[in-house]
C-alpha cells in the first residue's frame, strides 16, 4: 500500500511539473516510463492484479492531468488491435 501512495504522490509531483506541456513528447515519454517502470516491475514479479490497479492510477492521473482526448482515444484503440491479434495469433491464450 506505501508503493501506491507513493506512486501517486511521485506521479502527481510529475504532472505538476510538466502542467500544460503534457502533450509534448518529450514529457508523453516520460510520463509513460513513470507509469510503465513500475507496472513492468510489478509484472515480472508475477502479480499481474497490482500491475493492472497501477495501470489504471497512472493513466487515470495522466488524463485528469490534461492529456489530449485523441492521444487517449488512440491508445485505446492501438491496445484493442493488439489485444485482438494477440488473441488471433494466440487463441488458447484465454
Amino acid at each position: 500500500e506505501l508503493a501506491k501512495i507513493s506512486f501517486v504522490l511521485t506521479l502527481a509531483l510529475h504532472l505538476n511539473h510538466v502542467r500544460g506541456r503534457v502533450n509534448k513528447p518529450a514529457n508523453l515519454l516520460a510520463l509513460a516510463v513513470h507509469v510503465l517502470l513500475p507496472v513492468l516491475a510489478i509484472h515480472i514479479q508475477g502479480d499481474d492484479g497490482t500491475a493492472l490497479v497501477f495501470l489504471g492510477i497512472g493513466l487515470v492521473m495522466v488524463f485528469a492531468g490534461g492529456i489530449s482526448g485523441w492521444l487517449v482515444a488512440g491508445g485505446l484503440a492501438a491496445a484493442g488491435g493488439g489485444a485482438a491479434l494477440l488473441l488471433k495469433l494466440r487463441p488458447g491464450l484465454l
